[in-house]
C-alpha cells in the first residue's frame, strides 16, 4: 500500500510536476533534453502575445480616452 502511494507520488513529481528551479518543466523532459525546448516555445509565445496584445490596443483606443 505504502508503495503504491511512494510510486504514484515519485511518478507525478517526475512527470507532471513543473519544478521553478529548472524553468518550469518536469524533471522528466529536462532529464530527456526537452526543457530548452519547452523554455524557448514558451519565450517566443509570451513574445507572441505581447506583441498582439500591444497590436491590438493600438488598433482599439479606450472609447472615453481624454
Amino acid at each position: 500500500m505504502l508503495d503504491t502511494e511512494l510510486a504514484r507520488v515519485q511518478i507525478d513529481c517526475n512527470t507532471v510536476r513543473l519544478h521553478e528551479a529548472i524553468g518550469y518543466v518536469t524533471p522528466d523532459d529536462e532529464h530527456h533534453g526537452r526543457g530548452p525546448g519547452i523554455r524557448r516555445a514558451r519565450a517566443a509565445g509570451m513574445k507572441r502575445a505581447r506583441h498582439d496584445r500591444i497590436d491590438y490596443n493600438r488598433n482599439h483606443p479606450l472609447e472615453n480616452s481624454p
